[in-house]
């Protein structure tokens, strides 16, 4: 039969290998569910990237804030040996390569170990782009602050594409740093929001229903069956 998956795909790269040769011995498709590009807001902000009012993407930021409990790291993640970047960095490897429209020509990693109970508190990872861009990631599971499930800033040459996936509901009043002028935004979403940003003006332009996972799977699931 043909197979698609949720992440991770295995847990070592044998058993990922193993599964692509019996894929291509049966003459099978297999698919993984890396939903995040099928998402509105990450498809609204890509469609942005190479236009004049945004030019090329130059930098990528992607972060991640909550502490974790016995409720996050149940099933398979509690016994996964580098949890952090093999649950939900692949989502972002997969966005990255998604914006950039290339693999990274290097990547490296580091990470902040608070021994057994959180060997991995805070991951920080950089990708470099053969195009000149780069991306870096910043997953912080030791956050006692405001919980960010994903929060994306991508510069281009004249504007930011900002993603955020979560329910939003604020009203921001502020003065702007380098005009010093008073301004006023409004946000509002059920599972997330798109917008471009350009001399401190937010234009949206996409938001997410109260369940983007489903809708992004559902997307991707449809591609599948039309293979």
């Amino acid at each position: 039969l043909h197979v698609f998956c949720e992440k991770p795909m295995g847990m070592t790269l044998s058993e990922a290998d193993r599964m692509l040769a019996a894929a291509q011995e049966a003459k099978k498709t297999l698919a993984v569910n890396g939903q995040f590009p099928d998402m509105a807001i990450h498809q609204a902000a890509q469609t942005e990237i190479g236009t004049p009012r945004f030019g090329r993407l130059l930098l990528l930021q992607a972060t991640q804030s909550f502490r974790t409990s016995e409720a996050t790291e149940t099933g398979w993640r509690k016994d996964a040996p580098r949890r952090v970047a093999f649950d939900f960095g692949v989502h972002l490897f997969d966005l990255s390569t998604f914006f950039f429209g290339e693999l990274p020509a290097s990547i490296s990693c580091s990470i902040s170990s608070l021994g057994t109970p959180m060997p991995e508190a805070a991951t920080s990872i950089v990708l470099d782009f053969p195009s000149g861009g780069a991306a870096s990631f910043v997953l912080n599971r030791v956050s006692a602050g405001e919980e960010r499930y994903c929060d994306i800033v991508l510069t281009g040459v004249d504007s930011e594409a900002r993603c955020s996936i979560g329910g939003r509901a604020d009203l921001e009043f502020g003065i702007a740093a380098r005009s010093r002028l008073p301004y006023a935004r409004a946000r509002f979403a059920m599972g997330g929001t798109a917008e471009r940003i350009q001399a401190g003006r937010s234009q949206l332009l996409a938001r997410e229903g109260s369940n983007p996972f489903a809708t992004a799977t559902a997307v991707r699931l449809r591609a599948f069956f039309d293979q």
